[in-house]
């Protein structure tokens, strides 16, 4: 019975600590994304627009990174752009599909200013 139990533990040895890394696309693909290099320029292009995310707005100014944080911190920019992709609204022109993994990447990595 004791050999039982050691032969059991080994084989559980054997197999059951193995670790799978996966690699994100944000590793490989978009690893250095920051607010500077890559988002300020989809933000100026598809959210501070005239009646948008300019300065004073009430529904969050997205002019400038110290503006942007508190849209962030309160997850209403992951939540509307990047969960429920209704952002831009329907009628402005839409973020492509590369602009969301650029983006969900920056969240992802802590939103980095350079």
């Amino acid at each position: 019975m004791k050999y039982f139990f050691l032969s059991v533990i080994s084989c559980l040895g054997l197999t059951g600590c193995k670790y799978d890394h996966k690699t994100s696309v944000c590793d490989s693909v978009f690893p250095f994304v920051s607010y500077e290099n890559t988002v300020k320029f989809i933000i100026k292009n598809k959210c501070s627009l005239s009646g948008c995310h300019q300065s004073a707005a009430n529904i969050g100014d997205f002019t400038s990174y110290v503006e942007l944080i508190p849209s962030i911190e309160n997850t209403a920019f992951q939540t509307f752009v990047i969960d429920l992709q209704i952002m831009p609204p329907e009628g402005n022109v839409a973020l492509t599909a590369d602009e969301i993994t650029k983006l969900s990447c920056w969240l992802e990595n802590g939103y980095p200013e350079k």
